[in-house]
């Protein structure tokens, strides 16, 4: 295996150390060398010295949804404003900045019908309730993206929400991105990046 750094004398003088194989602060964050200094004498004298050096983070890894599998969860049609739909959860391996992930409803969602919580990624119903008699399905696209520079974002994540009859429960079956607790039927929606709603606490 190489060696992560690396050092040379310069000018008979100075020791400088240097990177020597690609870091990675989610594998190893922080390294402890010990340098060794000898002159060229006879016998030759050494000296030792610890070094510690802390690997910063950078915005390397996309957020990752919990979930690479759709759900299948039901709720009925005449449900009031507020109720919540699902609870979307990810994870991001980086840390600080660059691991504050925050939740958006990107597509399927032109009629306002569900809104998001951007922080913990809960949905709920908006004021009117969904309507199955209007549309059976649902197509519902949910981002999370990272607060690194230049912000990484999720692969989007699609659910289909399906009514069967009035009053009755209705099915999601989705793809990959969110995990949901309950879910709605009603029409289809759509809510383009420019217009996504993010906290639903008014």
């Amino acid at each position: 295996m190489e060696d992560v750094f690396k050092i040379k004398t310069v000018n008979n003088t100075y020791g400088e150390v240097f990177v020597n194989a690609p870091l990675d602060r989610e594998s190893v964050d922080r390294y402890l060398l010990k340098v060794r200094a000898i002159d060229g004498g006879s016998p030759p004298r050494y000296s030792d010295h610890s070094l510690t050096i802390n690997i910063l983070d950078i915005n390397d890894n996309a957020p990752v949804i919990e979930s690479l599998k759709g759900y299948n969860v039901s709720i009925s049609e005449n449900v009031g404003g507020g109720t919540s739909v699902l609870r979307v959860i990810a994870t991001d391996q980086d840390i600080g900045p660059n691991a504050m992930l925050f939740y958006y409803i990107t597509a399927g969602n032109q009629d306002l019908t569900f809104r998001m919580d951007r922080v913990t990624g809960e949905m709920v119903t908006r004021p009117a309730p969904p309507d199955r008699e209007r549309q059976q399905e649902y197509r519902l696209t949910v981002t999370v993206e990272d607060d690194g520079t230049p912000p990484l974002s999720s692969p989007s994540g699609v659910h289909h929400l399906r009514g069967t009859q009035a009053e009755q429960p209705c099915f999601c079956n989705g793809s990959l991105g969110m995990k949901c607790s309950t879910a709605l039927c009603g029409d289809s929606f759509g809510d383009p990046p420019a217009e996504r709603n993010n906290d639903f606490k008014d």
